[in-house]
């Protein structure tokens, strides 16, 4: 299925393919603006083969945001969720696991300031915000857990 701008130019476009559901959004200068899939069954936002369910690009053409989800949710198992780019210049990074900030081989948030290209980082496990010491706890724990096994 095909929209269109009032002066009939490509608006988005519409394709269904294996239930899986892909729409491309055009701006009405004619240049790609957005890409989103989904899943037809349930009529959500869905990443497929580890590729981002949704892509905005920039007037010039660059990848502005990529997000993975899975079944609504952002979500991605090796690799951040939700990624920002600004000049070909990758500024923000966001784990997700089923819709909430986690991550604990790292950072769950990761903000580069374009002026100083220094890292601002937070940590999340299961959508709970951490600090370092914390996390230091929380490996112990685990590590310790699992030699008494």
């Amino acid at each position: 299925m095909k929209t269109f701008y009032a002066d009939k130019s490509l608006k988005s476009e519409s394709v269904v393919v294996n239930d899986i559901l892909t729409v491309t959004e055009y701006a009405s200068s004619g240049l790609l603006k957005a890409i989103k899939t989904f899943d037809t069954c349930f009529n959500l936002m869905h990443s497929f083969n580890d590729n981002p369910s949704y892509v905005t690009f920039h007037e010039d053409g660059d990848r502005f945001v990529q997000k993975w989800h899975y079944y609504g949710r952002l979500h991605r198992e090796d690799g951040p969720a939700h990624i920002s780019e600004r000049d070909k210049f990758r500024n923000a990074e966001e784990y997700y696991s089923y819709g909430v900030l986690h991550r604990v081989d790292g950072p769950a948030q990761i903000n580069v300031n374009q002026t100083t290209k220094k890292n601002y980082v937070l940590y999340y496990i299961f959508g709970e915000q951490k600090n370092g010491n914390d996390l230091l706890k929380m490996i112990r724990t685990y590590k310790f857990r699992e030699l008494k096994k």
